[in-house]
């Protein structure tokens, strides 16, 4: 009988090492993963945040100098002299890159991202990529009829009537609106940097 409890007590206390053992391995296998998938998420923050942060500093360069031109041509127009409507073209790719935010939601990762700011995050990107709809817009105006036009000089832009053509006034409004659209939308972008900047581990 006591044979038989000592034969008992030893395959309880086994069972007991291999059950530890077991959960142990696999607390630290899901700690292991759980640190993989940290570090995976604070790369994916490194770029949205970098990428936030250039929309942030380039889309008020760009939209203050789109207004710069618009303003000269304003000054030139109130004191009655004609001139070339101001206009900008961006440098480069007429759309913004967005590879962040792609590789972010190809990995998975922006599951981690709060769902509030998640979707204040998307809605930016499209916003901010569908903006640049409005520059191709006017910007097909500025490279068919603007920069044409320049070769024959400022009259080629007005009307009998000294006004600017319609065409030219429809340019200059789409100008001004993306100039607009860039402005409040940097202002967006520097806010979800700081966002998610917040997300870091500490």
């Amino acid at each position: 009988m006591a044979g038989n409890q000592n034969r008992i007590r030893g395959l309880t206390a086994e069972f007991l090492v291999v059950f530890f053992g077991i959960t142990l391995a696999f607390f630290v296998e899901n700690y292991r993963e759980d640190l993989i998938e940290r570090a995976a998420f604070e790369r994916t923050l490194d770029g949205l945040i970098v990428e936030l942060t250039h929309y942030r500093e380039r889309g008020v360069a760009h939209a203050a100098q789109i207004e710069d031109r618009i303003r000269e041509w304003d000054e030139k127009h109130a004191a009655g002299i004609r001139a070339v409507p101001g206009y900008y073209r961006l440098p480069g790719s007429p759309s913004p890159p967005h590879s962040a935010w792609e590789a972010a939601l190809a990995s998975g990762a922006t599951r981690l991202i709060p769902p509030e700011l998640r979707m204040e995050t998307g809605w930016f990107y499209e916003e901010y990529v569908g903006i640049h709809g409005n520059y191709r817009r006017y910007n097909e105006i500025t490279e068919r009829e603007v920069m044409p036009r320049e070769y024959s000089g400022a009259d080629a832009f007005y009307g009998d009537d000294g006004e600017l053509l319609p065409i030219f006034r429809v340019h200059r409004a789409l100008q001004l609106e993306f100039a607009a659209d860039l402005e409040r939308l940097s202002l967006a972008a520097g806010n979800l940097a700081a966002e998610l900047e917040a997300l870091r581990s500490p």
